[in-house]
């Protein structure tokens, strides 16, 4: 059986790494030319596969997803991540795919087997029951049954159900052992739901300020033009730039400049709702998203955070201003609409002398 069950696994895996490279090969050219409706069409026959949970295709030329697509019913049984990397036919690396493949029928077509096995099994300890004493029964046949349950607790995945074993025996010693390996595994997964969060912090984050990052802002600005599209309320953005910052890297050095960022990072934190979303634009650009905010509020914030950051003392620089652009949404508005409205705005408080606030 066990034979049989690796015989089957080695095929699955062999088809989800033929599969997964297919993809990869198919992807280039519509990657390349960057054609996703090429692409989705390319990839009709893999969603048609009841195996295959997720496709995701990204496009590193681009820095940005191409095509993804994830049928969530199928989430059933084991799943299986394969990723393989998008190359031109000039061996340039342009993207990756990663597929995720789910077990379900190949473990259904196992277990069959097993049930099989487990029903003959059954069925010869059960003579074995008639014939034999119940001190064999109690010694033999409740510690199989229970060794069985555990075993099947095992391959399905149900790692919170806990089995004691006391014995010295072979039977006991066999299930403290599974024990052993279902303590160990669910600390590995814990170890590894960290490592995952630690990661989706690093992706979302900029490594200097640890403000939210150009991809996080990016996100969150749809969501509320989405939200206010949907519900009819306002939000706006305030877009900052930090006065003559050029002149204190000529003057004291990027660790200085990168000293006045952290700080910078932090006054603006401490100075907005936990509900604003703060994070850095690039280079010495500051965004920051509030939700829920008229005129009057979004004017009022702007000037409370140009005014704390003019009050500021920073180390070896002493003081520095930072000039403010702000927009409220409007109705048709994209990310470019509200990013340029404000950026004019910023350009304009520049124009006219620097550290103070623009509406625009």
């Amino acid at each position: 059986m066990t034979v049989y069950k690796e015989r089957l696994y080695d095929e699955f895996q062999n088809y989800c790494f033929e599969t997964t490279k297919n993809i990869a090969t198919i992807m280039s050219d519509p990657i390349y030319y960057y054609s996703p409706n090429n692409g989705s069409m390319a990839l009709e026959v893999t969603k048609a596969d009841t195996r295959v949970v997720k496709v995701e295709v990204y496009d590193t030329l681009n820095d940005m997803e191409f095509i993804e697509f994830y049928i969530p019913q199928r989430e059933l049984g084991a799943l299986f991540e394969y990723k393989e990397r998008v190359f031109t036919k000039d061996n340039e690396e342009i993207g990756w795919v990663k597929i995720v493949f789910n077990d379900f029928k190949l473990s259904q077509d196992i277990e069959d087997k097993e049930a099989i096995f487990q029903t003959v099994f059954g069925l010869t300890f059960l003579v074995m029951m008639l014939i034999m004493s119940p001190l064999l029964y109690l010694k033999l046949i409740l510690p199989l049954q229970k060794l069985l349950r555990q075993s099947k607790d095992f391959r399905k995945n149900r790692l919170e159900n806990k089995f004691q074993w006391d014995g010295k025996d072979e039977l006991n010693i066999l299930g403290q052992s599974l024990e052993l390996a279902r303590v160990s595994i669910v600390e590995l997964i814990g170890t590894l739901e960290e490592k995952n969060e630690e990661l989706e912090t690093l992706h979302i984050t900029d490594s200097l300020t640890g403000l939210y990052n150009r991809h996080k802002l990016d996100w969150e600005l749809l969501s509320e033009i989405n939200r206010a599209d949907r519900f009819e309320y306002s939000f706006g953005v305030i877009l900052l730039d930090i006065d003559y910052f050029k002149s204190v890297n000529d003057t004291y050095g990027h660790l200085v400049g990168d000293d006045v960022l952290i700080d910078l990072a932090k006054i603006l934190k401490e100075n907005t709702r936990q509900t604003d979303i703060v994070g850095r634009w690039g280079g010495e650009e500051f965004l920051i998203i509030v939700p829920k905010a008229d005129e009057e509020g979004i004017k009022k914030l702007a000037e409370t955070l140009r005014a704390a950051i003019e009050n500021h003392i920073f180390n070896l620089v002493k003081t520095k201003t930072a000039s403010f652009g702000v927009t409220l949404f409007i109705d048709n508005d994209c990310i470019d609409t509200m990013i340029a409205r404000a950026d004019k705005a910023l350009y304009v408080a520049k124009e006219q002398g620097r550290n103070q606030v623009v509406y625009n």
